[in-house]
C-alpha cells in the first residue's frame, strides 16, 4: 500500500506555535482513511494542509533551482520560453531553496526554528522524517524498518552526518553524495538532493545506486497530492498516473491521447449521472485542429424544461465545474493515494458533498485529509474521523479528535447536534450583533468623505 501519514507535528510553523494531528487508528496500528478537520475562520485549518504542501515543495527545490540555473537560460536563448514567463518567476519570488519557501510558511514575528516532524505509515510499517529549519536547514532525518527493526535511515546536520549502510548499494556513488551534501545541505533538504537525483538519471542507474526502500519512500512521498487555498486562487500539487490536461473541460491533445480521453468519459459518464439527477450523458467532442492534435470539448446532455440540452462544461455551475476538478483526486483516493484538500466542497451543496464522501469512505484504499464548514456532513461521519481545532484559554491550538470526548447522557446523539451546540468547540462565539449601530456608523463615515451636493 502507498505510503500514508499517521501524526502531524508542527512547531513554529504559519500560525502554530506547537500542535499535533494525530491520524492514527490506534486500535488497529493503522493510519486513518478519512480525516474531516472543523473551525472557525482562522483558526488554522489550512494551515494543516499547508504543512503537506509544504513538505511535497521541499522535495523540488533542488530540482527547480537546477532548472532556473541550467535549463531556463538554454530555453530562454532557443526562444522556447517567453520573457513574460520570466519575468512572472522574479516577480513572484518562486523558491529556489528552503530560505526563500520558508518565507511563506514560517511563525509569525517568530525568529525561532521551525521544527516539522511526519510520522508516516510505509510499507504497512512506522516511518519518521524530521525537518528543523532556521535561516537554513538545520537537521533532518529519516527513520524506518529496516530489516526487523526501526533504524535511522540517515540523520544530518552541520555537526555530523549518519547514513544506513543499506541505504546506499555503490561505495563510490556513496562518496560523491557527500560532496554535493557538502554543497547544496542548507540550503536544500538531502530528500530535495536526491530528488534532483533521480530526475537526472535513469531507472536503471537508480537500482546500481539506491537501495529499493529508499528509493520507493522517495517516490511515494511525492506520490501525495494537495490542494490549497492561496490569495490568487487554488494551488494544486497533483500526482497521477492520468495526464492533468484530460481533467479539464477543454483543452488540446496529442491524438494518441483521444483513447484515454475515450475511456475516461466512461468514469465521469458514471460519475456524474449518480450525483445529478438531471444528467443523462458525459461525453467529449472532438475536433482536429493539425496532424497530430486534436481539441477536446466536455459536454454534458442535460434535462431542462422537459428537453435534453447538450451543455458544454465551461458554462456549468462553480460547483459542478469543482466537481470536475475534484474528480481525479477522489481517483487517487480510490487507487491508495493520499490526498490533503483544503475546503474541499467549497460552492457543492452540502448534501451533494455529503453523499459522496460517504460513498466513497467504504471502498477509498487512500487517505484523503480535508477541512470543511459542513455540518451536513457531520450526519455521516463516524467520531474517529471528525477532528476540530480548538483554542485554550491562552489561545494556544489543539487538534482534537471528538473520538476522544466521552459520550454524555443528552438526550441527542447527533454529533452535528453537538457541535453546533458548542460540545467540541471549534464554532464561532458572537455576541448580540447591532447591525442598527452599524448602520449608524456607516452614514456617520459616509458624512465625513462624501459632501452633499450644494
Amino acid at each position: 500500500m502507498p505510503i500514508k501519514v499517521m501524526n502531524i507535528h508542527l512547531e513554529n510553523f504559519k500560525s502554530f506555535s506547537d500542535v499535533t494531528l494525530n491520524l492514527e487508528n490506534k486500535k488497529l496500528t493503522e493510519a486513518k482513511k478519512l480525516i474531516c478537520i472543523y473551525g472557525e475562520n482562522g483558526s488554522g485549518k489550512t494551515n494543516i494542509i499547508h504543512s503537506m504542501s509544504f513538505l511535497i515543495e521541499t522535495l523540488q527545490t533542488r530540482s527547480f533551482s537546477k532548472f532556473i540555473q541550467d535549463k531556463l537560460p538554454e530555453l530562454q536563448k532557443e526562444g522556447k520560453i517567453p520573457k513574460e514567463f520570466i519575468n512572472d518567476l522574479m516577480k513572484n519570488n518562486l523558491s529556489m531553496d528552503i530560505s526563500n519557501l520558508c518565507k511563506n510558511y514560517h511563525y509569525i514575528d517568530n525568529d525561532n526554528l521551525m521544527k516539522l516532524k511526519y510520522d508516516f505509515l510505509f510499507m504497512e510499517k512506522p516511518c519518521e522524517y524530521t525537518l528543523v529549519i532556521g535561516d537554513d536547514v538545520k537537521y533532518e532525518k529519516l527513520s524506518y524498518k529496516i530489516n526487523t527493526k526501526v533504524s535511522e535511515v540517515f540523520a544530518i546536520s552541520d555537526e555530523s552526518l549518519k547514513f544506513s549502510p543499506s541505504i546506499f548499494k555503490n561505495k563510490k556513488y556513496n562518496n560523491s553524495l557527500k560532496e554535493k551534501i557538502k554543497q547544496y545541505w542548507g540550503k536544500h533538504t538531502f530528500l530535495s538532493i536526491i530528488t534532483a537525483e533521480f530526475s537526472d538519471k535513469n531507472e536503471s542507474y537508480i537500482e546500481e545506486n539506491f537501495d529499493s526502500s529508499f528509493t520507493r519512500f522517495i517516490k511515494e512521498l511525492s506520490q501525495i497530492s494537495v490542494v490549497t487555498k492561496q490569495n490568487n486562487g487554488e494551488a494544486h500539487i497533483m500526482a497521477s498516473a492520468i495526464p492533468l490536461e484530460v481533467n479539464q473541460p477543454s483543452g488540446i491533445i496529442h491524438k494518441e491521447q483521444k483513447s484515454l480521453l475515450v475511456s475516461y468519459q466512461k468514469l465521469l459518464n458514471f460519475f456524474f449521472t449518480s450525483v445529478y439527477a438531471d444528467i443523462d450523458e458525459i461525453y467529449y467532442k472532438f475536433e482536429e485542429q493539425s496532424k497530430n492534435q486534436l481539441k477536446f470539448v466536455l459536454y454534458a446532455k442535460k434535462q431542462m424544461n422537459g428537453e435534453l440540452k447538450n451543455i458544454p462544461f465551461e458554462i456549468e455551475s462553480s460547483g459542478t465545474k469543482k466537481l470536475l476538478q475534484y474528480f481525479m483526486y477522489l481517483l487517487n483516493c480510490l487507487n491508495g493515494q493520499t490526498v490533503f484538500v483544503d475546503e474541499m466542497d467549497d460552492g457543492i451543496h452540502d448534501l451533494l458533498f455529503a453523499k459522496i464522501i460517504d460513498g466513497l469512505r467504504d471502498v477509498m484504499q487512500g487517505q484523503l485529509v480535508i477541512t470543511t464548514h459542513n455540518t451536513t456532513l457531520l450526519e455521516y461521519l463516524n467520531p474517529k474521523e471528525v477532528y476540530v481545532i480548538q483554542k485554550d484559554f491562552k489561545a494556544n491550538t489543539i487538534i482534537e479528535c471528538i473520538n476522544n470526548y466521552q459520550q454524555r447522557t443528552q438526550k441527542t446523539n447527533s454529533i452535528r447536534s453537538k457541535y453546533l451546540r458548542g460540545d467540541y468547540e471549534g464554532i464561532p462565539y458572537v455576541d448580540a450583533f447591532d447591525a442598527e449601530f452599524l448602520q449608524d456608523q456607516f452614514l456617520e463615515f459616509r458624512n465625513t468623505v462624501v459632501k452633499p451636493r450644494a
